[in-house]
């Protein structure tokens, strides 16, 4: 175990802390300021329906709309994950006071760190939520992230079983770099007024940003951990719910449908689109400006190199469309 890694993260997270306990002002985000209707919350690139060709023949309102009501999706399966991940990693590493003491005090610190700021991201997307839609009505109730059924059925199963379910350690890391990839893309948003993204929605999505930049160096050592060790057969099961588990929630994103539908009850004039957005979401899979947002090395480049380190990933660029893989021995 990489332990002085985990120490230098370990100081990091300490000194986020301590700063912010001692200057809390640092990270006071603006809402006093009402969130602005007239702007994107995200940056259109991260949307499923800016890379068909329908898109174009939104008005600026509807596009709008769907935009925001995109963001608000975001926000919850970020929540989702988020609380679904720390559930799962307390299974697997502090279950017990015997499971506890089978990894080194650094590596128990590390993750405590871990919990604590995925905790504190869940409470800031709720905040979040709340201040750009009313109808929540200060309740934490999903409204915009709704999963088919089978894709409910599989997560469940996955999380029943820490001690098989090997998977999630891949499923950590390709989260957290996209949620950093989200942050370049507002970033690169922000250069043109035109495009730049509602300012609280910017400042939530930064604050979050700065912890998962370490949260992607600790989930390389989860996979050191939990996935390297694990037996072939372990790794063969493991494999496919990966690869189902991608090619339903990243390369056709199955959540699209859904989430259209929800855009229309809030703009009704979105309906004249209906019949395009569900055949053009069929191609969303072979889309290739989607692809590289969601699947491309330059958008998931740890997960891509971890990936080229490891035979059993040799097919992966059967399964996600954006990955190429390079040969590799070792990773820096």
């Amino acid at each position: 175990m990489r332990l002085e890694k985990i120490r230098l993260l370990n100081d990091q997270a300490q000194n986020a802390q301590a700063k912010l306990e001692a200057h809390p002002e640092t990270r006071e985000l603006p809402f006093e300021t009402p969130v602005d209707f007239s702007r994107f919350w995200l940056p259109e690139s991260l949307t499923h329906l800016a890379h068909l060709p329908v898109y174009a023949e939104f008005t600026r309102e509807e596009k709008l709309t769907y935009n925001q009501t995109f963001a608000l999706m975001v926000i919850e399966q970020s929540i989702l994950f988020e609380d679904q991940l720390s559930g799962f990693m307390k299974k697997v590493f502090q279950a017990s006071p015997k499971i506890r003491e089978k990894y080194p005090d650094l590596f128990q610190e590390g993750v405590d760190h871990f919990l604590r700021e995925e905790e504190e991201h869940t409470a800031l997307f709720w905040r979040l939520a709340h201040a750009s839609d009313a109808s929540y009505q200060g309740q934490k109730k999903f409204r915009y992230y709704q999963p088919r059924l089978l894709d409910k059925l599989a997560t469940l199963l996955v999380l029943s079983f820490p001690k098989w379910g090997i998977v999630w350690s891949w499923l950590s890391l390709y989260g957290e770099e996209k949620f950093l990839l989200n942050y370049k893309e507002i970033k690169r948003a922000s250069h043109d007024p035109a495009t730049a993204i509602d300012p609280l929605h910017d400042a939530v999505h930064y604050w979050h940003m700065l912890d998962e930049a370490r949260h992607v160096q600790m989930d390389e050592i989860f996979i050191e951990e939990c996935w390297d060790p694990a037996p072939k057969w372990l790794k063969r099961i493991n494999l496919k719910i990966l690869e189902k588990i991608y090619q339903s929630f990243v390369v056709r994103s199955n959540s699209a449908w859904s989430l259209w539908k929800i855009a229309c009850k809030k703009h009704p004039s979105l309906l004249r689109h209906s019949a395009k957005v569900k055949e053009q979401l069929r191609s969303l899979g072979s889309t290739a400006s989607y692809q590289q947002i969601v699947s491309a090395r330059s958008s998931i480049p740890r997960t891509s190199a971890l990936f080229d380190a490891r035979p059993e990933f040799a097919h992966f660029g059967k399964i996600l469309p954006g990955y190429q893989r390079r040969h590799a021995h070792l990773v820096p």
